[in-house]
């Protein structure tokens, strides 16, 4: 159930009530259209029901027929096409991960030795050496003028504590257009409009609804990167519902196209290809160019790009 979010669930459940609806105008009227209504409503939310059963066993083409059953149910229904697309990008991207994607931008500390337990620590000996070591450690030094000069700091020689992993820096990252803002206030904009325009009350729905699903997704696209390149793998996002970073280490790239507003990856993994396609248009457009520069460059450094 970790495959289907939220979204996808409150969108089904009213695709599932618009359903009911229409059963129950079949049943009060008995007319022909009412008849209609409830088949192609009943088929849009088998089709949905089908899909989202495939998004959670783990099948993104569930993702396709949720979205195209959900169709029907426009504009209410978008919110389920939506989710359901959004769940189909979860786990195309997560396909993507491999064992050595680390995934995660932290660089690993080194590996720290067993701790010795009390029974295989060796007993400290207490010879002679030891206790005239220990009387020259606490006796004051004393000089030849007679003078005496305070101990001296004992200095540590034991091994400091392994560090806390740091963060990996990218070499080049660029993140997404702030929309946030805009969508925010398109959305106020059209609810308020719904409470006072009710005779266009349904296409004002589906404004509303995309409008605050972008809102959402904007605000999450804060802390994501388009694009990022590492030492050893590049992170992007999926496009403009992306909600999560994705990993591909570069010794899985076999082939790389880069064009003022796409960036298209051939991936190949366990003998499977798979196309991956980034939206560089979503880049702020001051850093649009450098970072399709400095993007290809990389590709060419590792031999995939396909020259135009």
């Amino acid at each position: 159930m970790e495959n289907i979010n939220a979204m996808t669930w409150a969108g089904f459940v009213c695709n599932v009530v618009v359903t009911i609806a229409f059963f129950c105008m079949e049943v009060v009227d008995g007319g022909s259209q009412a008849v209609i209504f409830f088949s192609i409503a009943g088929a849009g939310v088998t089709l949905t029901g089908v899909g989202i059963a495939m998004l959670v066993r783990g099948d993104p083409t569930g993702g396709i027929l949720g979205a195209v059953g959900s169709a029907v149910f426009v504009p209410l229904g978008l919110i389920c096409l939506i989710g359901c697309l959004q769940c189909r990008d979860k786990l195309r991207n997560a396909a993507l991960a491999t064992a050595d994607a680390s995934g995660s931008g932290t660089v690993a500390g080194p590996e720290e030795e067993p701790a010795a337990t009390p029974e295989s620590r060796p007993a400290p000996a207490e010879g002679p050496a030891t206790a005239a070591a220990a009387s020259r450690s606490e006796a004051a030094v004393e000089p030849a003028d007679g003078k005496t000069v305070p101990e001296a700091h004992a200095v540590s020689e034991s091994v400091p504590d392994r560090e806390e992993p740091t963060a990996e820096k990218p070499l080049a990252a660029y993140k997404f257009m702030d929309y946030s803002l805009f969508f925010g206030v398109v959305t106020l904009f059209f609810l308020a409009a719904l409470f006072v325009v009710w005779a266009q009350a349904p296409a004002l729905v589906g404004i509303v609804v995309v409008c605050a699903a972008r809102f959402m997704a904007a605000r999450a696209q804060r802390k994501l990167y388009v694009c990022a390149l590492y030492a050893d793998h590049l992170d992007y996002a999926s496009g403009i519902w992306a909600t999560a970073q994705i990993t591909v280490p570069y010794a899985a790239i076999v082939e790389a196209v880069v064009t003022s507003s796409k960036l298209r990856l051939v991936i190949e993994q366990e003998g499977r290809r798979t196309n991956v396609s980034v939206s560089l248009s979503l880049i702020p457009g001051n850093l649009r160019r450098e970072a399709c520069t400095a993007i290809a460059d990389k590709m060419r450094e590792l031999g995939v790009l396909r020259e135009n």
